[in-house]
């Protein structure tokens, strides 16, 4: 009984959304204790943040309990265990051993993360598209390295402030790529140095002085829109893409996940059961028990099937359009 009103409470959206505003509190408490001029109220500070800590604590424990007889489970989820782990990061901050422990408060925040079912999303989905994420970064590196290049043999005379040293090329390409004012350094190359002097150069910031003023004209537009066209439009549209897929296969997982958990419901705690209907031989228990694992297999494979053919749709909408 104890374990089904435990279950019940850890799934109420009330209880969610108290531990949300405990959360939101705890970082609130965090930044009033950095501001100055505060020390006067510290003592009902730390009052509170202890109070707010006992709430964790409290959370962790009824999660725990509504496991039942198998706390282990309550491990088994990732998020759990990074919920324990700050937690107890906030604990230990109150002894003077541990003392160094009260910096990573800010942490705290992070827990939503684990309460908000759409942060989880994103964040699934952020790792989950960390491996081909790195291939595409892989190939921006070598973008970047050749243009780098070539910006040092075409440009170092005309602009030796931009392009005089390889890390100095690379370093402007990252400006182009942000957009940061990076026109006056292709307008610097297209016109060259005495028509169109750079602003480090017009103000003598750099103390830099250029070797050989030359317009380098329409190979310079070419290599500045080239480059912006491969790395903004091309590269961070697969950046984009990769995580929008990850996102998909991400909310396809949760979904399974939510129809296990619903199917757990239904099945229950063997022992329990056995308990309380005495009648039910262990034989009949584990025919229910089969028949339950089969509709969650259908329900999985249907609900796989829903979400391909809704994937399926929206790309030929897409290539429609």
């Amino acid at each position: 009984m104890l374990q089904r009103f435990l279950r019940i409470i850890v799934n109420s959206k009330t209880f969610d959304r108290f531990i949300i505003g405990a959360i939101l509190a705890s970082c609130i408490i965090v930044t009033l204790d950095t501001w100055n001029g505060i020390e006067d109220h510290n003592p009902l500070i730390v009052f509170i943040d202890k109070m707010l800590i006992f709430v964790f604590v409290i959370e962790v424990l009824i999660k725990i309990g509504s496991e039942g007889r198998h706390p282990r489970r309550y491990f088994k989820n990732s998020w759990n265990v990074f919920d324990f782990v700050i937690t107890v990061i906030c604990v230990l901050s109150f002894f003077p051993t541990f003392a160094f422990f009260r910096m990573l408060r800010v942490l705290r925040i992070f827990r939503l993360f684990s309460t908000v079912p759409k942060i989880q999303l994103w964040v699934g989905a952020l790792l989950r598209s960390l491996p081909a994420i790195s291939y595409v970064f892989m190939l921006l590196i070598i973008i970047l390295f050749t243009y780098g290049a070539m910006g040092v043999y075409f440009f170092s005379d005309n602009d030796p402030f931009h392009f005089g040293t390889l890390p100095n090329a690379l370093l402007s390409l990252f400006r182009v790529i942000t957009f940061s004012n990076w026109t006056d350094i292709m307008y610097h190359n297209i016109y060259g140095a005495s028509a169109y002097p750079e602003p480090v150069y017009s103000m003598n910031i750099s103390g830099i002085e250029p070797r050989l003023p030359q317009a380098m004209g329409l190979p310079a537009a070419i290599y500045f829109i080239s480059f912006v066209l491969l790395c903004v439009f091309i590269i961070l549209n697969m950046f984009t893409g990769i995580v929008l897929s990850a996102i998909q296969e991400t909310k396809l997982e949760l979904e399974e996940e939510s129809i296990k958990k619903s199917v757990e419901k239904i099945i229950g705690d063997k022992e329990e059961i056995r308990n309380n209907l005495p009648r039910i031989t262990p034989d009949d228990f584990e025919l229910l028990s089969g028949q339950l694992t089969v509709i969650q297999n259908k329900l999985l494979q249907f609900k796989t099937l829903m979400l391909e053919k809704e994937r399926e749709n929206q790309i030929i909408e897409y290539d429609r359009k």
